[in-house]
């Protein structure tokens, strides 16, 4: 009961701090922070990047050649490498259908001493992502844009919970871009992932889902 009515409290002032602006804190533990390069930048140009250094449709051996990170798994439907941006250690993930690369992820499981540390990164990478892409589509975390530095741990220990999570689109002209804060589990633990999908191959990836739900 004394959690619920925390949560309750939290979120029935957040509108009120609305006005309130600092974002300037700094987190106490991990300046984690992912690293958004010039490289990734959607433009009409036919022969840029859409993620990291590769393009939407390639194969896997075309990916591998991109990347220069050490490698931690590999099938014939997934990839993923080790990386570290900005301190935080990040899994770097191509998903592959037909032989066709289809989407890309940044997953991190940040551990922070601080809850309020969560918020300021998150807050701090939708900033980047924002400046890079524009306004976002879509954003369930308006109402912590502007919070307090007062209410970073107390937002932050209700992610930590598991009662709220936070989720962030984009769009281009090739790419849907997702950005999600949660911890989907009481076990598991507090979670960012940054998920890229080319457009013109997520009909792969919805006939793939399509096909699994028969089993």
């Amino acid at each position: 009961m004394k959690q619920i009515i925390n949560t309750f409290l939290i979120f029935s002032v957040l509108p009120n701090l609305l006005i309130c602006t600092n974002l300037s804190a700094k987190p106490s533990n991990k300046k984690a922070i992912i690293n958004i390069t010039k490289t990734e930048k959607d433009s009409e140009d036919a022969d840029s990047p859409d993620f990291r250094k590769i393009r939407w449709g390639m194969n896997p051996q075309q990916v591998s050649e991109t990347e220069k990170v050490p490698l931690k798994t590999s099938d014939s439907d997934i990839i993923v490498y080790k990386d570290q941006l900005m301190e935080l250690d990040t899994n770097v993930s191509y998903f592959f259908e037909k032989g066709k690369l289809i989407k890309a992820s940044y997953f991190s499981e940040p551990v922070f001493t601080n809850p309020e540390d969560y918020i300021i990164n998150f807050l701090k990478i939708k900033k980047a992502m924002t400046e890079k892409y524009g306004t976002p589509i879509s954003d369930s975390s308006w109402e912590i844009n502007n919070i307090t530095k007062e209410m970073y741990r107390q937002v932050g220990e209700v992610i930590e919970r598991g009662g709220q999570f936070y989720d962030v689109r984009w769009e281009t002209s090739r790419t849907k871009i997702k950005m999600v804060l949660s911890k989907k589990g009481f076990f598991s633990k507090v979670n960012l992932e940054i998920e890229y999908a080319g457009k013109s191959l997520i009909h792969l990836d919805e006939q793939n889902e399509a096909q699994k739900s028969k089993f």
